[in-house]
């Protein structure tokens, strides 16, 4: 019986690899890896330490309550039981965290996860570039099997994971292939993924590599360096107007005009209606799944109809209220707190990890939406796994 469940916990190990690896590429594949994965949680009896992970797992513990909550409020929501139940099951990477912890608690399990990763990520750009040079049909306008926002939010991550092989490279002990790697992901997310998020933690993430690495001088003259590169990416790339246009729009809109039909116009006004439906129920929220009906019910014409406000914060403040949010904002907190007790080079990942799933939070719903959702609940599952050894486990 032992056997058994070493070779089930290893199973688990290798379902968690693939299940990053094809998370990028196929909705279909990577929710059958993850029910694949649940059933080895069960089969396992990892279940048996959700206690003892709870108690000392403040991540866990948050996203726990988020999914507990989410499931709660399906009970009140003003949209049909079975809308509310299908809404609750798209966060149901609260939870797939959750099962991942105990089976990357392994060195060779997480080493496993960052060779899936690697590779996912290697295969994203390989795919990106053959539709950039027509080598495949692009499904749409952007050189992106996804959406820009999702390979920009993936990318620019990637790009600041590359970065810091370069300074202490762990699996493959090699600068040079770091370095072309680095400069692959800043051409790709500047000039093929061009998606704003993603373009604006690039530049966030130099900072937070200044301040992880370098001293003053250094930091200034990086700094300084990133700053031609974006003036003149802004100035003469034709790839620049999304910038200048963001901005544009944000300093044109008009909180008071009915309509607007500009990209960030749209959001401001998603944002404009949502805070305005988390006032109107502070304390339980609408209820999950609730967001579409309460704002069809105040937008002014179809052209507002939107799913979801395109900000996590947001969409859970009107499903579940100021509860949800302070959950929301305890499930951050945690990541950040724990990645301040971690050993270099761990303490870079979570930090980089930290600030990609906060401000994607605030401009996007990245728990919300599959692709990044799942790659977030095993990139944080990486990180947050307990340490233990093989006979442990």
């Amino acid at each position: 019986m032992p056997n058994l469940q070493a070779k089930i916990f290893n199973a688990g190990g290798i379902v968690s690899a693939l299940l990053l690896l094809t998370i990028p590429f196929s909705t279909s594949i990577s929710i059958i890896f993850s029910g694949i994965l649940l059933l080895l949680w069960l089969a396992s009896f990892q279940f048996k330490k959700l206690p003892w992970l709870l108690r000392n797992n403040q991540v866990a513990l948050f996203s726990l309550l988020l999914f507990i909550g989410l499931f709660i409020a399906t009970s009140y929501s003003s949209a049909p039981f079975k809308d509310a139940i299908k809404m609750w099951a798209k966060y149901r990477e609260f939870f797939l965290f959750i099962v991942l912890l105990p089976f990357l608690s392994t060195p060779q399990h997480k080493k496993w996860m960052i060779y899936a990763f690697i590779t996912g990520m290697i295969a994203t750009l390989l795919v990106s570039y053959a539709m950039y040079f027509d080598f495949i049909p692009r499904p749409r306008y952007a050189a992106t099997l996804k959406s820009i926002i999702t390979q920009s939010i993936m990318i620019s991550f990637f790009g600041y994971y590359c970065a810091l092989q370069i300074r202490n490279p762990e699996i493959i002990k090699n600068k040079i292939f770091w370095c072309l790697l680095l400069l692959i992901c800043i051409h790709n997310l500047y000039f093929v993924a061009i998606g704003r998020t993603g373009q604006l933690l690039g530049l966030l993430f130099v900072f937070l590599y200044c301040f992880q690495h370098l001293n003053t001088k250094l930091s200034m003259l990086l700094i300084s360096l990133f700053a031609v590169f974006f003036a003149l990416f802004i100035n003469y790339s034709e790839m620049g107007f999304r910038i200048t246009e963001g901005f544009q729009n944000v300093l044109n809109y008009d909180f008071n005009a009915p309509e607007t039909e500009t990209s960030m116009g749209r959001r401001l006004t998603f944002w404009k209606y949502s805070l305005t439906l988390i006032k109107e129920s502070p304390w339980f929220g609408h209820g999950t799944g609730s967001f579409e009906t309460e704002y069809q019910r105040l937008a002014d014409s179809s052209f507002y109809i939107t799913k979801n406000p395109h900000s996590e914060f947001l969409s859970l403040g009107v499903q579940l209220g100021i509860p949800g949010l302070l959950l929301f904002l305890g499930f951050l907190f945690s990541q950040f707190q724990l990645a301040q007790k971690m050993e270099i080079p761990r303490k870079w990942f979570a930090q980089g990890l930290f600030l990609s799933i906060t401000v994607s939070s605030i401009f996007n719903s990245p728990i919300l939406d599959h692709t990044e959702g799942h790659w977030f609940g095993c990139l944080l599952a990486l990180c947050f796994a307990p340490q233990s050894t093989q006979k442990n486990a």
